[in-house]
């Protein structure tokens, strides 16, 4: 007899809680279970109202931007004018950021794979090895911001985000160049592993 013929077999039950409302939560998970088969199977449920939908789209059309806000539970609705000039401004910081000439994804691959593919001739690295990292087909990531409306003041705060998705140009030498570099990070003494050893300070 295999396994599942046996657990066919066999009267299997949970056994009845003393508990008033795990009883309850069981009523109403049973309930819900019932209600489930009873839907079509293609039928699609939203936790928005059609009326909510119909707003979100017409902001939309009138040149506005719907996101979450970050680190808060907030729903944000700013000008599409004003969330691209508040990234301008954020990225017209000489001291961080550098304005480059407009490159292509192709071109971050040739130059990647060529300095890879020279290391691995250098130290006669397998032709295996020569090949788990190199990139195509790739695509550059892309740059959004969300508002910071947990921070106070005249002026907007924002949050950047970058979308390091995992078909980048640099995605794969970067997971090398961390797994070959994160057991390093234990003599500096500068780096914490998180954030509890703040509080040892």
């Amino acid at each position: 007899m295999d396994f599942i013929t046996y657990l066919q077999s066999q009267h299997v039950y949970r056994p009845e809680s003393k508990n008033e409302l795990e009883s309850k939560l069981q009523r109403i998970y049973h309930n819900l279970q019932a209600t489930r088969k009873t839907l079509k199977p293609k039928q699609k449920w939203s936790n928005i109202s059609h009326a909510d939908k119909e707003t979100i789209k017409n902001l939309k059309e009138k040149n506005y931007v719907c996101l979450p806000s970050d680190k808060c539970t907030d729903f944000c609705i700013i000008q599409r004018d004003t969330y691209t000039q508040l990234a301008l401004v954020h990225l017209s910081d000489p001291n961080t950021y550098q304005m480059i000439p407009r490159i292509s994804a192709k071109t971050v691959e040739k130059k990647i794979n060529s300095t890879w593919k020279n290391i691995c001739q250098h130290n006669k690295f397998p032709s295996f090895v020569l090949k788990s990292f190199l990139s195509s087909n790739t695509d550059l990531p892309r740059f959004c911001h969300l508002i910071k409306t947990h921070k106070t003041g005249p002026d907007i705060k924002i949050q950047l985000i970058v979308s390091n998705t995992l078909n980048e140009p640099i995605q794969r030498i970067s997971c090398l160049l961390a797994n070959v570099l994160k057991p390093i990070l234990k003599n500096v003494p500068a780096h914490f592993e998180n954030s509890l050893k703040l509080k040892c300070i």
